[in-house]
Formats: structure tokens, sequence, C-alpha cells
């Protein structure tokens, strides 16, 4: 097992960071980080196999991009660059991640922890009519959206949070159903994210992706 070892820099907007030296990790394969670019990235053999770019906001880092080669996904990469960012997370107290999800990821990362995050009331709209328009059996829903579509239209402050609470709550039936993603319409970008809160509830997943890659960490 190898225990990371950090150091403290400042970054371009001025604020600190710290990151973590190379890491090995099992199977051959190497993990660093690259302090200035906020890049994680995962090789074999000298061969970049996945990357991750970070952005460090004032109270969170966004994953501005997460790539991994064809050839290694369904090989737990994914999850483990999730994991590094967490890890991050914590070193540096920030509140929460969150990323930009491309459709076909949406339930990868919702599996992860992420959650909708709408944000403005343009988002919220969106979501809410991906609900209405799609093709699933959910009329509970669809009912539940086209009131928070009322409610958007009077600019209630509320209604983006139900927003939020609602869409997730549709992701969730959608995922444990295992409803096509052709039929769930949704948005061509979501924006999601995941608290620190919310992994410390769930810390021993994320550990156990740090410990199976051979990393000496606890979140």
């Amino acid at each position: 097992m190898i225990k990371p070892v950090w150091k403290s820099f400042k970054i371009n907007n001025g604020l600190n960071l710290r990151f973590p030296q190379e890491i090995k990790l099992k199977d051959n394969m190497l993990a660093s980080f690259d302090e200035e670019l906020q890049v994680i990235t995962l090789s074999k053999n000298g061969e970049s196999i996945a990357t991750d770019v970070l952005s460090r906001e004032k109270d969170m880092f966004e994953c501005v991009e997460m790539e991994v080669n064809p050839e290694t996904r369904k090989c737990g990469l994914g999850g483990l660059l999730h994991a590094f960012t967490v890890m991050l997370a914590k070193e540096n107290k920030l509140k929460k991640l969150q990323l930009f999800s491309l459709p076909e990821a949406v339930r990868f990362h919702f599996n992860k922890g992420f959650r909708t995050a709408c944000g403005g009331r343009d988002t919220a709209v969106s979501c809410m009519r991906s609900i209405i328009k799609s093709d699933t059996p959910y009329d509970d829903l669809k009912v539940k959206a086209k009131d928070i579509m009322f409610n958007l239209s009077l600019s209630d402050k509320k209604a983006i949070e139900m927003a939020d609470h609602l869409y997730d709550e549709y992701l969730n039936r959608a995922i444990k159903d295992n409803v096509p993603r052709e039929k769930l319409m949704l948005p061509s970008t979501l924006v999601m994210d995941l608290s620190m809160k919310r992994v410390g509830k769930n810390a021993e997943f994320y550990n156990t992706i740090l410990n199976d890659f051979g990393i000496d960490y606890v979140i």
C-alpha cells in the first residue's frame, strides 16, 4: 500500500492547492499529478490510459474533462479518477465536485454519488421538459414536472431546488429500472455535483476503490 505524499502551492487565480506526488499503483500503473495544469493522468508502461482535467474554484473542484481509453474501460479507472478527485477535495477542504455530464455518462456519474445541480432557471426548465417528453411510464413525475415548470415561470426561488430533487428521483428510478437512454430525453449536458457531505455518508465506497488500487488513504 502506498501513502500519498502531498505538496502545497499557489495557482494562477491566487488560491492555494494541495496536490500529491506520483503514486505507483497495482499492475504496473502510475498515477501522476500536474499541479500547474491540474490534471490527473493514469499511465501503464509509459502510455497514458486515462486523464481527468480539474479546475480549482473557490469552494469546489470542477471536473472539466474525464477521458478513459476505450481499450481500458470497465477496469475501474473512471471510478479511480473520481476517487482521486474526492481525495483532493478533502485535502483542500472544498465543499463539492461539479461536472457537466454527457447523456451517455449520466448513469456512471450518478452511480458514483453525483446528483443533479440545475443551478439556474433555464437548466431546471430543460430538465423538467426532458421528464415530460420522455418515453417512460413515470406519469406521477411528469405531473410534478409540469407543476414545477409553472412555478419556474413565476420565478419561485424554491422551484429550482424542487427541480433538482425531482430529476434525481427520475434518474434513480430510470437507472433502477434499466430504462434505455434514448427514452429518457436527457439534456445535451447535465450539471451534476457531489457534495463532500454526501461523500462523508458513503466514504467506504471511495475508500474501497482507493484500497483496491493499493492507495493508503482514508476519505
